[in-house]
């Protein structure tokens, strides 16, 4: 895939999540600055894109694509709602995961999976282990009530 197939597919993801081209896009609007950090990151780390081939892309220059890909890394880290517009955009461009990447992702998939499934069995076990404890603990409250009245 040449590289100006890989942008266009980016740019039409985001359009397919935000609803902002961001070839005709202009202005310092929140959701359209969120739509280019989210191009420029995607380009340069998935797409394995120059900062500058993907800046010429949507008419943008250089320095605004360093700006837009470093905000967007500490936006990724800081805000949910952005982290999950991301993923969403993730989502609909195909060819930034590789067989292997693929493979990885489904291999931790699982392995989430399988950890949420044991700390619920777990959860589960801890819960009917205090039912127990407390019906015991009533059980030798009623013993020792028995006791002193005996006493």
């Amino acid at each position: 895939m040449n590289k100006e197939s890989k942008l266009k597919k980016i740019v039409e993801a985001i359009f397919k999540v935000t609803g902002i081209d961001l070839k005709t896009a202009k202005g310092r609007k929140a959701k359209i600055a969120d739509a280019k950090k989210i191009y420029f990151y995607i380009a340069l780390r998935k797409a394995e894109m120059t900062l500058q081939d993907s800046a010429k892309y949507i008419g943008m220059d250089h320095s605004s694509a360093v700006h837009n890909n470093k905000k967007c890394a500490d936006f990724l880290e800081t805000d949910k709602i952005f982290k999950d517009i991301f993923d969403k955009v993730l989502k609909k461009i195909v060819f930034i995961y590789t067989k292997k990447e693929l493979r990885d992702i489904a291999a931790e998939t699982l392995r989430d999976y399988r950890a949420l499934k044991l700390q619920i069995l777990y959860y589960d076990e801890v819960e009917r282990l205090k039912a127990e404890i407390d019906k015991s603990s009533k059980e030798l409250e009623g013993i020792e009530n028995n006791y002193k009245k005996a006493s």
